[in-house]
């Protein structure tokens, strides 16, 4: 297999952010959550992919429609999981006021 976790993350940052599923489909991150390091940080940018290419408007609407379709309820459970939305919501706040100082 030519691929792991750390080798689609690392695609995934030399990509210049290109949507995660490119590298791994989206219903495969539930197999890889219960890693405790890596399962929040990948559900993480799966989560930035959705906010980044939503409307401000609804990106709610469109993160909780991505969370329903491709997230387990078990992992909803998991302490991990706020921890993964909490650090995509950063990623997503960080990087437009990045872009809104270039300009």
């Amino acid at each position: 297999q030519l691929s792991g976790i750390l080798w689609i993350y690392k695609k995934w940052l030399a990509s210049e952010y290109l949507p995660l599923d490119i590298f791994m489909p989206y219903n495969q991150i539930n197999k890889y959550f219960e890693n405790y390091r890596i399962g929040p940080f990948i559900l993480s940018i799966a989560m930035y992919d959705q906010l980044k290419m939503a409307d401000k408007n609804v990106q709610l609407d469109i993160l909780d429609s991505w969370i329903s379709t491709n997230i387990s309820a078990e992992i909803l459970k998991y302490p991990q999981f706020m921890r993964a939305l909490t650090i995509a919501i950063i990623i997503e706040c960080l990087c437009k006021s990045f872009l809104l100082r270039l300009y």
